[in-house]
């Protein structure tokens, strides 16, 4: 509070002005160094990209994408096949038409615009929800989204985590508006292209979000018939028999592990598999919990459903 001439003046919502002067240069610096780093990222080498990429290609030309479930030794830990579910593929489908370096390029910079999109989105969010949010907060998230190290492994691999994350992104939004429909149609999306999300649906289930959960089986049931006329009921097949519970039995190392809780153990010296537990054991309890905060919500009203 400042006094002129003998008058009380309120300072702005968000303190003094020097303060917020403070927090726009964080954020300026922290979007100088996130696009240094992109920069630089943008001339690394992709590894598993090229690939996936080679995978569909082989499958446009009359080969398969996927290799012999029955062979495990094509399954084994950072082998070089394809092993995401179907739609991927049909993402990557127009770029295998371009050259190799420009498809990768291309694919990188989707991927940058995507996580930029969904940090401009949840500022949006954050704004409407609360028009007199602090200031720090914001800026504090958006420093650390511009900062956080898992997006810039996504990005280095062009991975499938930064469009999951502005799907969850978007879902949020449409759980906090009750766009039902959205909300379901994101998160089917979301675990038809990894299969993990698929656990959001007991959160529907929890807050008894009827629409959302048919928008979600409807949106996997079309999904999975786009795939199957894309590519066959072999090809979807051997996905869902063979390559998917090889994968779920993958023990971890550093490098599937590259943007989980679990790298981030294993790096303290932690064994993989001891890692991968304790990740799970963190991640169960914290999903059981937003499950029955959804619960409780729905049973609060609209209002406290905003708040989850």
């Amino acid at each position: 509070m400042r006094q002129s001439a003998g008058a009380e003046v309120a300072d702005p919502p968000n303190g003094p002005r020097w303060r917020s002067l403070i927090w726009l240069s964080f954020v300026i610096l922290a979007a100088i160094e996130f696009a240094i780093s992109v920069r630089w990222l943008a001339r690394q080498p992709m590894t598993d990209l090229p690939i996936f990429l080679n995978a569909t290609r082989r499958f446009a030309d009359g080969g398969q994408l996927y290799e012999s479930a029955g062979d495990t030794e094509h399954y084994a830990p950072v082998a070089a096949v394809f092993k995401y579910p179907p739609l991927y593929a049909l993402l990557l489908r127009p770029f295998v038409e371009l050259r190799m370096a420009v498809a990768l390029r291309a694919l990188f910079w989707v991927h940058v615009v995507i996580y930029v999109a969904t940090i401009a989105g949840w500022l949006a969010l954050a704004g409407a929800a609360r028009r007199g949010a602090p200031l720090a907060a914001v800026a504090g998230g958006t420093i650390a989204a511009l900062s956080f190290g898992p997006a810039f492994e996504s990005l280095r691999g062009a991975q499938l985590e930064l469009p999951i994350l502005a799907l969850l992104a978007l879902a949020t939004a449409a759980w906090s508006t009750r766009r039902d429909i959205v909300l379901g149609a994101a998160l089917g999306t979301a675990a038809a292209l990894k299969v993990y999300p698929i656990l959001l649906l007991l959160a529907l289930l929890a807050a008894r979000r009827w629409r959302a959960v048919a928008s979600f089986v409807v949106t996997i049931a079309l999904l999975a018939l786009v795939c199957l006329v894309a590519f066959g009921t072999a090809e979807c097949r051997a996905w869902l028999f063979g390559v998917l519970p090889l994968m779920l039995r993958e023990p971890p190392t550093n490098l599937l592990e590259n943007t989980s809780l679990s790298r981030q153990l294993m790096s303290l010296g932690i064994a993989p598999e001891a890692a991968k537990r304790i990740g799970q054991a963190v991640a169960l309890p914290l999903i059981a919990a937003g499950c029955w905060l959804a619960a409780v919500a729905a049973r609060s009203g609209p209002r406290a459903e905003k708040l989850v």
